[in-house]
Parts: C-alpha cells; structure tokens; sequence
C-alpha cells in the first residue's frame, strides 16, 4: 500500500514530542546501557525534560536538530526515537540517530523508522546526505544499515569508552543523486555508490514490480548510457538493494 501522509507507514508513524511522552522520555534518557553510545555523562530530570518538550518547537533550520516519536500503529505506543542533529544546510548533510526500546525491538520499526527518516530528510527537506555512527559492536544495528545500502566511509578508533574498554565507531553514508517520482507518487531514491574500480548507481527504495521496467528506463536516460549497465543491470537489483515489494 502507498501511503501520501507524510511520515506515516503501515507499520508506524513518526510524530512531534509531545507532553506526554515525559514519562517514557525519562526512562530512556536515564537508561545508564545508552550513555556509551551518545554523550550523556549524567541523569536528566523530569525538569529538564519537560523543558525541553517546553522548547521543541523551533523548526529544524533554526535548531538545527529534530526529535520524532516512534509510534506503532498496532497499539498505538511509543516504541523509540528519531534523532536528527548537527544539520549543516550549507554542506547539505545531517546526522542519524535512531533508538527502539528493547520491549520492541525485533519487529522492524527501525528499518520502518529509517525509510521515514529518508522519505522525510530526502524529499521533503531536500537534503543529499543521511550519516550516522555506528559501535562496532552494535551488530544489528550495523546489519541493518548495510542492508539498506548505507555505505560504510570510515572507522573511527577507539572512538567511545565503555565499561569493557574501548569500542570502534563505523561512520555510514548514503548520498542521493536523484528522486525519481512514478505514477502513483512512489518515491525511489538512487543513491551513488563510489568503488575503487567503479561509479555505480544503486536503488535505496521499495519499487513494486509492475513499475521496475519504468525505473529501469528512468536510470538508463539518467545515466547516459545504452546497457543500462552501472545503473542497473536487471529488475532483480532492485530487489537487492531495496526489498520490491509488490
């Protein structure tokens, strides 16, 4: 099913902090398992976080950051975060994080949260680059980021402390060339792939098959070339790079 509401799936929708998320806001922010992957070194209050639900609402390009809530359309609960920050709208650029509390991790609201989050910063905000950092450690976070085609950019060395030692943090891309918009309102983004031996284009979007050989098309007039090779081989690429859903 497609759906033209903005930030919104058939699994989950992303909304504004709200007041009555202080509670749920509290117990992940003072969650002592998390601080290692960000930049807490103490606990918030439940002062400090009603002012900041008091003060959300500054639009990104005045904050240069955006917190959405993570809401599961079966029951209707806050299951996460999306963090977007360090906005840089000269460079055209901003950082990803994202969060699923552990009652409801294992049900794909972070891929779902992460094709909003694309949907939202790509098309909406016209911004060319999504990045984020990753612990070496994080393994599912790490699978999931290179199954949606994220590209792995650099490794930052004993970049965070943590109660084992010190953990690595892999820095993943995705830069945008393209949206391609088709028929009924689909958004397919192409990202661009850089290899030591080749350019290549590849789909970062659910494409349904009955609309494939159209993309394909739109590719090979993009990419001035006849074969369609390096933009896309065959419709089964799609598949691969973006699940093609039907």
């Amino acid at each position: 099913m497609f759906y033209n509401v903005l930030l919104e799936n058939e699994l989950i929708k992303l909304r504004a902090v709200e007041p009555e998320d202080l509670d749920r806001l509290y117990a992940w922010e003072n969650n002592p398992q998390l601080w290692a992957v960000g930049n807490t070194r103490q606990p918030y209050s439940f002062y400090m976080l009603k002012q900041y639900i008091l003060n959300s609402d500054k639009d990104i390009y005045e904050s240069h950051q955006l917190r959405l809530i993570i809401i599961g359309k079966a029951t209707g609960k806050a299951v996460g975060t999306v963090d977007l920050f360090d906005f840089d709208i000269h460079n055209s650029r901003i950082a990803l994080g994202l969060y699923i509390d552990a009652e409801f991790q294992g049900n794909g609201f972070a891929t779902a949260a992460l094709r909003l989050t694309e949907d939202y910063v790509f098309n909406f905000l016209k911004i060319n680059q999504l990045y984020c950092h990753i612990a070496e450690t994080n393994a599912a976070s790490r699978t999931m980021f290179e199954k949606e085609n994220y590209e792995v950019n650099g490794i930052l060395k004993n970049w965070i402390k943590t109660a084992e030692g010190f953990d690595n943090i892999i820095v993943f891309q995705t830069v945008v060339v393209a949206l391609l918009h088709i028929d009924s309102g689909d958004l397919i983004i192409v990202r661009f792939i850089h290899s030591l031996d080749e350019d290549m284009f590849r789909i970062g979007i659910r494409v349904k098959r009955k609309k494939r050989e159209k993309v394909r098309n739109l590719l090979i007039l993009m990419n001035g070339n006849k074969s369609g090779k390096n933009s896309l081989d065959s419709a089964a690429d799609i598949d691969a790079a973006g699940g093609g859903q039907d």
